[in-house]
């Protein structure tokens, strides 16, 4: 919700309209904070998932978090140190309803970058701040995922943060290829082609995984 806060100004008719999607943004924000704030206020933060062991206590995780800021940080650097490795990336790529994993990791990663740069818009496009926010966000979000998992499926002041999984990355994915990739680049390639291929691709491999993993 925050990248949507900079939509350029001469998007909108009049101040009137830029007010009241400005407005629309903010209330979705609060409702979506809401949704997971609520729940805790209401209930208590609890015990935390009972699948992570019986010294999983969220009550108690928060508070050493908070006693202990320069402790649990150095935790979740060493985490995101292997969390964010593409030594992982099979593990949210291919990935197959825990049923195991597929093969094509390494050609849907080398696909996902050509079309980074390929499949764009020919017209360069200067969007810095909206680049940065997202940016700024999508860091945020994984320490609040990596932060929610220590907090109720770890054990109380634990060095390590457990069950946080790398397909969580995935709704981070693809706006991150999108904000890596600029617009500008010219291609003699025809368009429609190119997403059949890429489609084609994809395809092959998810019923392969399919086939060979649930199946």
């Amino acid at each position: 919700m925050f990248v949507l806060l900079f939509m350029p100004v001469d998007k909108f008719k009049d101040k009137k309209q830029r007010r009241i999607y400005y407005s629309i943004i903010v209330g979705v924000a609060i409702f979506l904070m809401m949704t997971f704030l609520l729940p805790m206020l209401i209930n208590s933060p609890g015990t935390g998932d009972s699948r992570g062991g019986s010294d999983v206590n969220s009550t108690e995780q928060i508070k050493y978090i908070l006693s202990n800021p320069i402790e649990y940080s150095g935790t979740l650097l060493n985490f995101l140190k292997d969390y964010l490795n593409l030594d992982y990336a099979s593990e949210f790529i291919s990935s197959m309803a825990y049923m195991g994993y597929g093969i094509g990791t390494a050609i849907t990663l080398m696909l996902i970058a050509a079309l980074m740069y390929i499949d764009r818009g020919e017209e360069k496009v200067r969007m810095p701040y909206v680049r940065a926010s997202y940016f700024f966000s999508a860091a945020v979000c994984v320490v609040l995922v990596a932060t929610a998992l220590y907090i109720s499926f770890t054990a109380v002041g634990a060095d390590y943060i457990a069950g946080c999984q790398p397909r969580y990355l995935l709704p981070l994915l693809f706006p991150m290829a999108y904000f890596i990739g600029v617009d500008g680049v010219t291609t003699k390639i025809n368009k429609n082609a190119m997403a059949v291929a890429a489609v084609s691709i994809m395809s092959y491999f998810f019923m392969n995984n399919m086939w060979a993993t649930c199946f």
